[in-house]
Parts: C-alpha cells; structure tokens; sequence
C-alpha cells in the first residue's frame, strides 16, 4: 500500500510582538519629525529670501535714483556749453583756448549772432570774449577731427544760437543746390540742414550714449535733446514727441 499522505504543514508565521512594532512607529515618528523641522527651515529660509529680494530691489530703486540725480546734476553744470563738430584748428593754435574761440566765434557764431541782430534779438553783436568763456578740443582718434568744447557766458546766448541754428548757421553747399534748403525740397530735407560746423548740446555720456541708442532703434524715425531732456518721435507716430524720463530705463520700456 502507498504510504499514507501527511497533512501539509503550514508556513510558520511570526507574529510580530508589541515590541517591534513600537520600535518601528518610533523610527518612523522620529522620520516624520525631522521632515517637518526641515520643512519648517526650508519655509522660514524661503521668507527670508523674500525679505532680502525685497531689501535689493529697494537698493537698487535708491541706487538708480542716485544715478539719475547725479547725471541730472552734472547735465545742469553742461548747460552752458555746446559741442562743435568738423572745425579744424590750426596745430600751433589748438592749444590755447582764446585761439580756439577765436576760430569757433568767427566761423560759426558770428553769422548767427548777425542773425540776431537784423531779427532784434540782440541790440549788438557781443564779442567773442564776451559771449565766450573759454573753448577747448577733445582728444580724438588719429586722422579725425576733435570735437570742440565752447562753455558761454549765459544760457540765454547759447539758447540763441540753437533757436536760429537752422537759418543761420553755415551750411554746406550741395550739388545743383544753394547752401540754404531749396523751397521745392521736401520737408525731411529741409528738417535736417547738412551744416558746415554741426553743434549740439554737450551732453554726459549716460546721456549721449541714450540718444545715440534710441535714435538707432528700428521703431524711432528721429531723436534730439533740448536742455538736457532727450526727446524722440516713432515712426507708427511722428507728430507726437516723447520725452525720455529716465535714461537708465530699457529703451523698449520707453518705446511702449
């Protein structure tokens, strides 16, 4: 006979005790307290980045005011100058500043200041020491013409000289076309004179290199200062001019 079969046996189960299962909610307990406490230092670190954001940003408002101040400050301390443009001076005369006013009064200021007496602007026409205090020449790149430096005596002469730039200034004679703009031209030509000796307000470098940026840019059709405030037309609206209220501001914030 085949041998009787024995009764499977079951698999030995262990029952955890009391114990371990203390053990293991106290590992886990402890687990879950450290993630809370860290948790809890991640939220308090994220607060105190908040805090330091909020802190730079400030910073950084009182640093460009500052900026702007100090760039504002030192246009004002411009206000009495203009920069000249394509008038070469004699090398024996260039460093003596009576010299260069010399030559910047007669070739350039005195047509205009003529202007301004047959206008009755003016009720004589001022010496060159009397409308000039002192003129020097920028250092320049080899084979160019330096620019000039001529500082006036009051603001009202120099704003003269820019009101009746246009009319008076000397210009440069064009082909088949007097040096004055023909009255046939049209009227973008006539807005910009191809002047014999250019001039223009002295402006701080922030400033220059704004205007120099945005009368580069795709969307603007033209762009100038007057007393230091940059002004600019765009192409979509060019009866409109704008006014650069801070030249530390991103040039497509000044465009929208």
């Amino acid at each position: 006979m085949p041998p009787k079969k024995q009764p499977q046996q079951q698999a030995e189960v262990i029952e955890p005790t009391n114990a371990s299962i203390m053990e293991e909610l106290l590992k886990l307990q402890k687990a879950v307290s450290g993630y809370e406490k860290r948790m809890a230092r991640i939220e308090e670190l994220v607060g105190e980045v908040t805090q330091l954001k909020k802190v730079l940003r400030e910073r950084d408002n009182e640093i460009v005011n500052m900026r702007e101040k100090m760039n504002e400050q030192e246009q004002y301390m411009r206000g009495w100058s203009v920069r000249v443009l394509n008038m070469a001076i004699p090398e024996k005369e260039a460093t003596n500043p009576p010299d260069v006013m010399r030559h910047v009064y007669t070739r350039l200021f005195l047509p205009i200041l003529q202007s301004a007496v047959e206008k009755k602007l003016l009720a004589t026409i001022p010496s060159a020491e009397e409308l000039l205090e002192t003129a020097h020449i920028l250092k320049a790149k080899e084979g160019t013409i330096p620019a000039i430096i001529c500082r006036f005596y009051t603001r009202n002469l120099r704003a003269l000289m820019f009101k009746l730039k246009k009319e008076a200034a000397p210009k440069l004679e064009q082909p088949g076309q007097p040096a004055q703009a023909a009255k046939t031209a049209n009227l973008e030509e006539r807005d910009k004179p191809n002047y014999k000796f250019p001039f223009f307000e002295d402006l701080t470098r922030t400033n220059f290199h704004k205007l120099r940026a945005v009368s580069k840019h795709e969307l603007v059709r033209s762009c100038w200062s007057v007393n230091g405030v940059i002004k600019f037309t765009t192409k979509a609206d060019p009866k409109t001019p704008r006014r650069i209220k801070s030249v530390f501001a991103p040039i497509d914030d000044l465009l929208k």
